[in-house]
């Protein structure tokens, strides 16, 4: 369960799951929006005062964004063109 004033867990969990293809501009919108007021709230608080079950849920919040990040920033299109050439160069 969340601490008081903070998003829900199954909230976090309903909009991860549902693709952004198949949200509506609105629900991204209001996604994004949550999901970094609750950010800043976890930031905020200091670990001392959240319960155990928001401090698992903001480090693994944490770390979904951070391998999310890594992800995005592999496939970027600038690494996207050094892997194809690597690739290229390695296929040789």
């Amino acid at each position: 369960m969340s601490d008081q004033g903070r998003e829900s867990f199954t909230d976090k969990v309903s909009k991860t799951v549902m693709p952004d293809s198949q949200k509506s501009g609105m629900d991204k919108t209001k996604d994004k929006a949550s999901g970094g007021m609750d950010s800043v709230a976890g930031s905020m608080q200091p670990d001392s005062m959240k319960s155990g079950s928001q401090k698992a849920g903001d480090k693994s919040s944490s770390m979904y964004e951070q391998t999310k990040d890594a992800v995005s920033n592999t496939f970027s299109s600038d690494n996207s063109r050094f892997l194809l050439s690597y690739r290229a160069k390695r296929d040789k």
